[in-house]
């Protein structure tokens, strides 16, 4: 059985449970360490003889889903899923996956005359190393953008990540995600990606 807890340490008892904390202090013979238990949290300890291991920087709190709604990124408008791998080490593998919507640049015509602008498809997928600890992580990667829709052809774009993640909460709950995706591929193609993006939604 595992403690369902959320602390930096994990204490692992000779009967095989497992306790999330934060250890406060060792001596030869007990060990220290707050926690939580329902929901609310207290100071206890453990005597050394009823320790197998301490697994100090534990921290396992990333959320591994998170789903958000999306402006720019690749799309005007759209939605993303995102899966992180689990682990407790500084940086994990993190895949992503969207589908939404845009429309080219004739929409910013300002003197008339301008074309009905086309509209087009979206999927966007990325690769990323999500890094740090706690509520603000860094991600650095690789992704692509598929535009569908396009009168002459199709089209694909390929742009490294560089992104920023925001978890008020440390295992589930909102989630913020910024990415810059700086087009330094295929910029003399029909469209150009945007590069800036901003998702809003929910971590679990």
């Amino acid at each position: 059985m595992t403690t369902p807890l959320v602390g930096q340490d994990l204490v692992v008892r000779t009967n095989g449970d497992s306790i999330k904390c934060q250890i406060l202090s060792e001596s030869e013979h007990r060990v220290a360490f707050k926690t939580y238990h329902h929901g609310k949290k207290i100071t206890t300890g453990l005597d050394q003889a009823e320790i197998s291991s301490i697994v100090y920087g534990f921290y396992d709190h990333r959320p591994n889903h998170a789903v958000y709604g999306f402006l720019g990124g690749g799309f005007i408008l759209g939605g993303r899923y995102d899966y992180t791998a689990h682990g407790s080490g500084f940086a994990q593998m993190s895949v992503s996956v969207g589908v939404g919507g845009t429309e080219d640049l004739s929409v910013l015509c300002l003197f008339g005359g301008c074309d009905e602008p086309e509209r087009y498809a979206v999927f966007v997928h990325q690769f990323t190393v999500v890094m740090g600890r706690g509520q603000h992580l860094l991600e650095l990667g690789a992704g692509g953008t598929y535009y569908h829709g396009m009168q002459s052809h199709k089209e694909y774009h390929l742009a490294p990540v560089v992104g920023y993640r925001f978890y008020p909460k440390l295992n589930s709950g909102l989630a913020v995600r910024l990415i810059l995706m700086p087009p330094i591929f295929n910029t003399d193609t029909e469209i150009i990606p945007g590069p800036l993006g901003l998702g809003v939604g929910f971590a679990f």
